[in-house]
Parts: C-alpha cells; structure tokens; sequence
C-alpha cells in the first residue's frame, strides 16, 4: 500500500515536472521567437536598403530643382559630366561690360556678382555677350538648356571689377538657365545667381 502510494507521489510529481518544462519551453519561444523575427527583419531590410541606395544612382545630366537650396551658403560642386556640351566662351576682359538700366540686373545674395547680361527671360543666341561686375578676382558660369544638361561653361577674369565675355552653344531646347558664381580652391560654389534664359 505504500508503495503505490509511493508511486502515486512520484507520477504526479512527474506530470507536474514534466507540465513545468513545457510551460518553461512554450514563455522561452514565444519570448525568442519574435526578437529572432525582428532581428530577420532588420537585416532584410538593411540589405534592401544598401540595394536600392546602390542601384538608384542616375546617370543623367538634365538639371533638377533643389528645395533645399539656400543662395548665400557654399553649396558642394556638382560632379563634372564627361560631356562639357560643345560650347565655350571668348573672354573680352571686361571691355564689354557696359552698364544698362540697373533694374534689369541680377545680383547675389552676397552681391558680390551683379550680372548686366543676359537679363533675366531674354532671348539668349550664340554669341551673346555676358557681363557683369564682381569683386572678386574670376567668376564661373554655366550654361543649362532643358533638354541636354549643361551645355556651355568656363570662367572669365575679373578687369577692374568688371567681367565680360561671349558665350558660344549648341541647342534645340526653348529654354535653361544661366549660372554665374564664385568657386573655392576645393570646387565648392558661392555667390551664385541663377538667369532662366530663352533659346527661341
């Protein structure tokens, strides 16, 4: 009799045992089981996102709208396309900076560039003069139609405070813009003014 009461104990004392380590097993994994999920997540994503940062690269030249852009602060220089387009510019030296109406000027936040010509809407045609004033010692300008991205650039030297030269191009686009603008020794851009021009 005591021995089956003996055993008894033990088989109930099993089941419980036995109740506790499935109980244990089942908080353990539903403990792990979504911190592993989690953990598979993140790095499916990662990996997602190193992709998409890899391949969503462009190649295109056409110039894009940027919101964030604050005139008067150092923007980075945009990387320099294969492709200069197939225009230039003749630096007369100043001789050609003569002043019109001052109201048809463009001039820096900074004001350290003031552009006479082109101003800004005007029709722009091969040869085209682009003057100005600056007190600093070269300016930079770049020539964007829409259709094909930049398709003229250069410098020209600062005479007595004035800059002056003539612009050569080839385009089929209506319209672009002009950029004028200084340039640190590391290629950053400054004092930039922007003249949306019309090609037809």
């Amino acid at each position: 009799m005591y021995r089956v009461a003996e055993y008894n104990k033990n088989m109930k004392t099993s089941k419980k045992n036995s109740s506790r380590k499935k109980l244990i097993v089942l908080i353990t994994f539903l403990a792990i089981g979504p911190a592993i999920t989690g953990l598979y997540i993140l790095k499916i994503n990662d990996k997602n996102t190193k992709t998409s940062e890899t391949t969503a690269k462009t190649t295109s030249t056409v110039p894009s709208a940027q919101e964030n852009f604050t005139s008067n602060s150092d923007r980075a220089a945009a990387p320099t396309p294969t492709d200069k387009g197939s225009g230039g510019i003749a630096d007369t030296q100043g001789q050609d900076a003569t002043p019109s109406d001052n109201s048809d000027w463009t001039v820096s936040e900074s004001g350290e560039i003031t552009v006479y010509k082109p101003q800004k809407n005007s029709l722009l045609t091969k040869g085209a003069v682009l003057s100005g004033e600056s007190r600093l010692s070269v300016v930079n300008y770049r020539l964007i139609d829409d259709i094909s991205g930049m398709i003229s650039q250069g410098q020209l030297g600062v005479v007595n405070g004035k800059f002056s030269g003539t612009i050569s191009f080839n385009t089929n686009a209506t319209g672009g813009r002009l950029d004028v603008y200084g340039a640190t020794d590391s290629g950053n851009e400054f004092s930039n003014v922007e003249i949306p021009i019309r090609f037809k």
